[in-house]
């Protein structure tokens, strides 16, 4: 009986893997030859004027510039930020960290370099000898999706960043992969996030050898993760995952790079694709989120990115549609009589419509503030900050 039993698993096992591996290599030559086609299609599309450019540009700007005073005026918290009810009371006071990171990020990339050193001193006093609060006013325990918003903080290096990042290891190290006192499902490190914190220290210049060994073993995870979600804040959770991995190839080149499980089977699809699978990671993640929901503007960047399909006439035309979306009033900061969702890039697309026409929740705008500020870079890959020099160990 139990010899029986083991051949059924067995052959169940290897029917399984079997069909694994023809759908990694059905992705795979998908997804080469999709990505070639995204690359043509942007160079065949005609150079824009340098007028629209230049207008597209103003008003981008310009809508950031009103948004962000407004923030500045109303929506912080201890210098981070939050939303408000109608009456101008804070909301989500609890998501703060994840949300104050993101607008650190995008008002350095958008050169408003005092505001955003005031965003990141703020953002620095939610963390102490390691131990990270989603806002100094919030006494609920850190999640994970809260560390990643911080890792998407520290791509930039800012003041302190390896003092902050070496305490923060210290704590994982100590706790035996937890960073917080919530339960394992909430705050205990996963091993995509595990190498994400790894590859984001070391580019602030910790030395490998003093990351805790939970954090050497990390991998990525993305991969899989995003053949079993659906449309909303987790998929959001992988591609923010997705970016922080193209923005330190960017700043700090090829010793950024992150190792994938899939390496592992590389051997067997370089007779089968065109392209090893571990290569291919990023541009079939992305090309999955927009697969789950074609309406989130974040999700169809990082596919072009991850194409190197960001041409000129390409930006141009994510920069009218953002401009356009009617979830961004041009004279007012939005509310949930303009769209359910808080944030629109965390957010299934079916939750951009109002949720009713009583206005009595006003959001802080950053969903905007970071999607003109990844659009407002210029570069040929899409990732358009200057690469820096490795820092030093």
């Amino acid at each position: 009986m139990v010899r029986r039993f083991l051949s059924i698993f067995a052959a169940l096992l290897a029917l399984g893997l079997a069909f694994g591996a023809s759908l990694l290599v059905g992705n795979s030559r998908f997804t080469a030859t999709f990505t070639g086609s995204l690359l043509a299609w942007s160079k065949s599309i005609p150079a824009p004027s340098d007028n629209d450019l230049s207008t597209a540009e103003l008003l981008l700007r310009a809508r950031v510039a009103f948004y962000e005073r407004e923030v500045r005026d109303r929506f912080l918290l201890d210098g981070m930020v939050v939303n408000l009810d109608a009456a101008g009371r804070p909301l989500d006071v609890c998501d703060s960290l994840l949300f104050s990171s993101l607008r650190f990020v995008s008002l350095k990339k958008l050169g408003d370099i005092d505001s955003a050193d005031a965003a990141w001193t703020a953002i620095r006093r939610s963390g102490e000898d390691g131990i990270w609060m989603r806002h100094p006013r919030c006494a609920k325990f850190l999640s994970r999706d809260m560390i990643v918003g911080l890792l998407v903080a520290l791509t930039q290096a800012p003041d302190g960043s390896q003092g902050k990042l070496k305490d923060l290891l210290r704590v994982v190290e100590e706790r035996g992969g937890f960073f917080s006192h919530g339960p394992a499902s909430v705050s205990f490190l996963s091993p995509g996030l595990s190498q994400a914190l790894g590859r984001v220290a070391v580019a602030n210049g910790v030395h490998p050898s003093r990351l805790p060994t939970w954090v050497q073993s990390g991998v990525s995870t993305i991969e899989y993760n995003v053949m079993f979600l659906s449309p909303g804040y987790a998929t959001h959770l992988v591609a923010l995952n997705t970016w922080i991995e193209l923005e330190l190839g960017a700043r700090f080149g090829r010793g950024a790079d992150f190792d994938s499980s899939l390496a592992v089977v590389d051997p067997i699809a370089g007779w089968l694709t065109s392209s090893s699978f571990s290569e291919q990671r990023l541009a079939w993640v992305s090309q999955r989120l927009v697969d789950l929901d074609s309406k989130n503007l974040f999700f169809r960047y990082l596919r072009l990115r991850t194409a190197g399909a960001l041409s000129p006439a390409v930006r141009l035309a994510l920069k009218r549609e953002l401009l356009s979306a009617q979830q961004f009033p041009e004279t007012r900061m939005p509310m949930n009589c303009d769209r359910r969702a808080d944030y629109l890039w965390q957010r299934a697309s079916r939750e951009y419509s109002p949720v009713s026409d009583s206005c009595s929740k006003q959001f802080n705008a950053v969903d905007f503030l970071w999607m003109a500020a990844l659009l407002l870079e210029s570069g040929p890959d899409g990732s358009e900050t200057e690469r820096l020099p490795q820092v030093a160990h």
